[in-house]
């Protein structure tokens, strides 16, 4: 049985240009952590910007010009996202764990996607 299916990538694209953040966001979306466990890191002083520590979590952060570093390493700054739009094919489950060893789940169809 061969499926034909298509999926659609697209980078989102804001359509304001977000110049400044929290800083607690800025850790969150950065892949550091939550956004709940920045504010901890945040508070125990591990977070600095420009070389200075700060304590506050909804300090506003630029992301082109400030240098954030979490323990002493600087950060990169927020990870790109990146969107799959895919009409599920007949005979597939809409889950990430297999319900049974073999069920197929649409993760199958991701498989070589990087």
């Amino acid at each position: 049985m061969s499926i034909n299916f298509k999926i659609f990538v697209f980078n989102h694209k804001s359509y304001k240009k977000v110049e400044s953040m929290r800083l607690n966001h800025y850790l969150s979306s950065s892949g550091v952590c939550s956004r709940r466990k920045a504010d901890e890191i945040i508070f125990d002083g591990k977070v600095s910007v420009n070389g200075k520590t700060t304590l506050l979590p909804q300090t506003q952060v630029s992301i082109e010009k400030d240098i954030i570093t979490v323990n002493g390493k600087p950060l990169s700054g927020p990870e790109k996202k990146v969107y799959y739009i895919l009409n599920k094919p007949k005979g597939f489950q809409c889950s990430s764990q297999r319900p049974n060893p073999r069920a197929k789940i649409i993760m199958d169809l991701f498989a070589g996607v990087q």
